[in-house]
């Protein structure tokens, strides 16, 4: 229906209103009806023309409401609206765009458009504007392009255009004009957050993995990449199971299944420790946690991976060090033992060897209890070097070395090794006759071959089969010109200089060692041995020993083809002493019946037994003495009587007061008086405090009489030397 058509009904309905309203109102009896009827016709008029005007005026009033709501949402659109004409001028423009180009709408209007475009944008607005106008069937066409403001500040800008046709078929182009900064900025920030995302990630040292809710590999980073073995382009798209050990990954997909579920609430920002698998089928631990986000493509979680093998490894090895440190512990403990042990021992055995001497002169040669003293005091001096190598092994006691042929040191270490080997353990010596002395102390040598002898049993019994021990002694010669005495250029440690060796070896055909094992071999607690049963002391010990005799230790070992110890003891250059410390006088044969000439001794110690033994067996040989079990007597005397007493013998380790302690006292008495200091435990600390108290000579306990005439004889001898030069 047309506009015309609407007018017509609504006049027609209007003169019907208005009829039924003048019939409606009350009227009187007029004298002539024609007359009624021409007023009548008026009146009907006359409502009608004032229907219409109220009709008109509110027809405008909504006229005029719409235009405003289309000039608000014409002006105020979030958008810029432009109209241009053919010739790219601006027709029209809204208050949105005057603000968005930043100049009044006044002096937009009739203004080219393409002056408001950047210099470099201007050619790609010329031809955009033209295939715009030439109507191409394309419908709205967009560009972004840069405009410039009023103020010279410069936007990116979004504009979407289309022709239209205007009045007698003259052509405008409409546009939308969006600003693109804020978009834009928006934009370059979430690209430079992704940068520093992906930065982050790719120089991360923990693995950092991301999966779909389908449990496929989307991200992997090069800390990923190492710690599994996988390249990016081999696990992209792969599922993560593969990741997991085998036995793991059912219960891996049950997980993930209730995740992709949305059931991962439990599962989020806690550490959980799991095994993965590597490229290689190595497995390892690791520790992950977990962190869920969403897009448009639905649910994604990103697990950071934290290698805990060197963690693990690190436990273990606290642990064995825990166990290390207990074993060291009780070895101080020991030591600590020992040394208490070894003062009631040496004084027990200090008695039984004295009075053995005693007995043995007492019945004289051809008696019939004669060689049962004898293996009394064979016994004896076997328990007394006993006790110092007890003694050696708690670290307890500092000995001295000594020009020995390291011959018997091999056979007793055999001899003892063979009473504690298994039975399917072979071991055998050999010696050389031509190998040179040395300069050593012989228990720490035989600790260290134990140490070697141990540790080739324990080689030999992983194989669970006999095996073979030898221990050789040889002569080994080193030329000026590198060439060993068999003739060829041969140094086998680099090191050695020209000069005569003793080549002591200990061989096994256990187990062997490779090459990382070899290479930790001396450390100290380094041990290949099950937790528990080895300390990783032996080796390091043994290190320690053989530096300290300034000789070499060369190893030969391959897995499964044994192992051979070299050590190089260099020649001792002093001449072989009688089994005395070096620079002391042997005792001489004649030596054993030399009478004491009335010296005077002060002796001091804390056992009753042992005062009188050693009273009676140095009366017997012409030496006047003094016994005393309680130090203040002892001390009480030599006040009373300063030059009473040639020579004082005193313990180290009695109650109360310490054969130290009762030096420096008998010092202040008579500061010239010479003092000798008995104890089972001589120390290096020890070595250093007695001179500072005045002690001039150290005896190991227990002694025998031989070894204390000779110290007696010795000091006596020094202190007449000093009183004749100062006399």
């Amino acid at each position: 229906m047309s506009t015309s058509d609407d007018m017509k009904q609504e006049d027609l309905r209007l003169r019907a209103e208005a009829a039924r309203q003048i019939d409606n109102a009350p009227r009187d009896e007029g004298p002539a009806r024609s007359a009624e009827e021409l007023l009548h016709e008026l009146q009907v008029h006359q409502v009608e023309l004032e229907m219409q005007n109220e009709a008109l005026r509110q027809a405008a009033i909504e006229l005029t409401e719409a235009r405003d709501r289309y000039v608000d949402l014409y002006e105020f659109a979030p958008v810029g609206y432009l109209t241009l004409s053919s010739d790219g001028t601006i027709a029209e423009s809204n208050l949105t765009c005057s603000a968005l180009l930043g100049r009044e709408r006044s002096k937009l209007l009739r203004r080219g458009f393409i002056s408001l475009v950047i210099a470099e944008d201007q050619e790609n607005w010329a031809r955009h504007f033209r295939r715009v106008r030439q109507g191409d069937g394309q419908g709205k066409r967009s560009v972004e392009l840069t405009l410039q403001r009023g103020d010279g500040a410069v936007f990116q800008a979004l504009l979407d255009c289309q022709r239209q046709t205007v009045g007698a078929g003259n052509v405008a182009v409409r546009m939308t004009l969006t600003d693109l900064s804020t978009i834009k900025e928006a934009q370059a920030v979430q690209r430079a957050s992704d940068a520093r995302y992906r930065a982050i990630v790719q120089s991360a040292n923990n693995a950092i993995v991301t999966a779909n809710s389908s449990g496929k590999v989307v991200d992997w980073n090069p800390a990923a990449e190492r710690l599994f073995g996988y390249t990016n382009a081999e696990i992209i798209g792969q599922p993560l199971a593969i990741l997991i050990p085998e036995r793991l990954r059912q219960g891996h997909r049950d997980v993930f299944s209730w995740m992709a579920a949305g059931e991962v609430a439990q599962a989020l920002g806690k550490s959980v420790e799991l095994d993965g698998r590597r490229n290689d089928g190595s497995d390892f631990p690791f520790e992950f946690s977990l962190s869920s986000w969403k897009n448009t493509e639905g649910w994604f979680y990103t697990a950071i991976l934290r290698d805990l093998s060197n963690r693990k490894r690190g436990r273990a090895e606290r642990a064995t060090l825990e166990v290390q440190l207990r074993e060291s512990q009780k070895m101080e403990a020991l030591g600590i033992l020992a040394g208490g042990v070894a003062h009631e021992f040496n004084n027990a055995l200090a008695v039984v060897i004295g009075n053995m001497e005693l007995a043995r002169k007492d019945v004289g040669p051809g008696h019939a209890a004669l060689e049962c003293l004898e293996e009394i005091a064979k016994a004896s001096l076997r328990m007394k070097a006993l006790v110092r190598q007890i003694l050696v092994f708690g670290r307890r006691q500092v000995t001295e070395r000594k020009v020995i042929s390291l011959v018997p040191v091999l056979e007793e270490s055999a001899r003892l090794l063979r009473a504690t080997l298994p039975a399917g353990v072979i071991i055998n010596v050999k010696c050389a006759v031509d190998a040179p002395e040395v300069l050593a102390d012989a228990i720490q040598i035989e600790q260290a071959v134990l140490n070697l002898c141990n540790n080739a049993w324990y080689a030999i019994g992983i194989q669970a089969r006999p095996g073979t021990i030898e221990i050789r002694l040889e002569a080994f010669e080193m030329g000026q010109d590198g060439s060993s005495d068999s003739g060829s250029a041969y140094d086998p440690l680099g090191q050695l200089q020209p000069g005569r060796y003793a080549c002591l070896s200990v061989r096994d055909n256990g187990a062997g060692m490779d090459a990382a094992t070899r290479e930790h071999l001396f450390e100290p607690f380094f041990t290949t041995k099950p937790l528990g049963e080895g300390t990783g002391l032996g080796l390091s010990v043994l290190h320690g020993i053989v530096r300290g005799h300034h000789g070499f230790i060369q190893v030969e070992s391959q897995s499964g083809e044994g192992t051979v110890f070299r050590i190089y003891f260099p020649e001792a250059v002093s001449p072989p002493s009688l089994g005395f410390a070096p620079g002391r006088k042997p005792v001489r044969a004649a030596d054993a019946t030399k009478t004491g000439d009335g010296v005077h001794v002060l002796f001091i110690d804390d056992e009753e037994s042992v005062v009188s033994m050693m009273k009676r067996q140095l009366e017997r040989k012409g030496y006047r003495v003094s016994g005393y079990t309680v130090q203040d007597e002892a001390l009480a005397a030599a006040r009373a009587e300063p030059g009473r007493f040639d020579l004082v013998v005193t313990d180290y380790n009695m109650p109360g007061m310490s054969g130290l302690e009762v030096a420096r006292a008998l010092r202040e008495i008579r500061a010239d008086l010479p003092i000798v200091l008995a104890s089972g435990n001589i120390t290096e600390e020890l070595r250093v405090q007695s001179p500072e108290a005045g002690v001039g000579e150290l005896l190991f306990k227990p002694y025998t009489l031989e070894e204390l005439c000779e110290v007696i004889d010795r000091s006596s001898a020094q202190a007449r030397r000093r009183n004749n030069k100062t006399g």
